[in-house]
């Protein structure tokens, strides 16, 4: 009787909203649509692929999205949007996240507040927020590769501009020499070859970053108006409680009053026996 009176009136309820989210379809964003090509940076050659300037890009892994959902500016931004009289901290413990299995791509995100509707409101606004963290994420890293392709176009016009003027000032000075023999002749067009190759190669470069630049700036409208995710289930305000478990209480209660009453009469019956002549009254 007194746990279902305290249950009743005073335990506060807990509500749980949850809401569901997926990864969007960005994969023709970040296919790999040019071949790898090698570049130089200062003195030191290296090979650039795809996945050095796209792997962060546009990221569908759902698995970092439980831990960006609970990260400190999102926490801090959805307090602020809702006006909550909490700290962050306290609003990560109300949050929990569920995935079925790895190869699930779909996320559940669980608010439980000791109010239905607010509950409901944290959850969507949570999931608002983790997708404006996550586009501002995703903006930053492209300016990053902006800011890499930009130094290698610099890189590879340089060195397309040393290739066209070192071919140019080989082909002005074989006009002026005099006719040579056969052997020098074959070791100038080994030359002039060698040299139309390095003018060709700068060109494929400078073709190949291009493309790359153009392939950053589609990705970048994306990112600027589309979203990463996408909301599958929206959270509405649940209709009942989870928290407390009034039957279950009273049940757990019923259970331990008959236990304590059993052992209180083995007590009292014991308390009752004459220690002299061992005779009960």
């Amino acid at each position: 009787l007194i746990t279902a009176l305290v249950s009743m009136y005073f335990i506060e309820p807990e509500y749980e909203a949850s809401t569901v989210i997926g990864p969007a379809q960005t994969d023709a964003f970040t296919e790999n649509t040019s071949p790898n090509y090698i570049l130089r940076e200062d003195t030191d050659y290296r090979r650039l692929t795809e996945e050095n300037l796209d792997e962060a890009v546009i990221n569908t892994d759902t698995s970092k999205y439980m831990e960006m959902v609970q990260s400190s500016w999102v926490l801090e931004e959805t307090i602020k949007k809702l006006d909550l009289e909490c700290s962050p901290e306290q609003l990560k413990s109300m949050i929990r996240t569920e995935q079925k299995d790895e190869k699930d791509p779909n996320l559940t995100i669980i608010v439980s507040y000791n109010d239905r509707v607010m509950a409901a409101k944290i959850a969507n606004t949570l999931v608002q927020q983790l997708q404006i963290h996550i586009r501002n994420l995703q903006a930053e890293q492209i300016d990053g590769a902006y800011r890499i392709i930009g130094k290698q176009q610099e890189i590879a016009q340089a060195e397309l501009d040393q290739a066209l003027k070192d071919l140019q000032t080989y082909k002005l000075e074989k006009a002026q020499q005099s006719p040579a023999d056969s052997a020098e002749e074959i070791s100038s067009q080994v030359e002039e070859k060698r040299l139309d190759n390095a003018v060709r190669r700068g060109n494929d470069t400078i073709d190949l970053l291009n493309a790359k630049m153009l392939g950053l700036k589609i990705s970048r409208s994306f990112v600027e108006s589309e979203d990463s995710i996408i909301v599958l289930s929206p959270a509405v305000a649940p209709e009942s409680p989870v928290k407390p478990n009034k039957k279950l209480n009273v049940a757990i209660a019923a259970v331990l009053g008959l236990l304590c009453s059993i052992f209180g009469v083995f007590l009292a019956e014991y308390l009752r026996q004459d220690p002299l002549d061992n005779e009960t009254y």
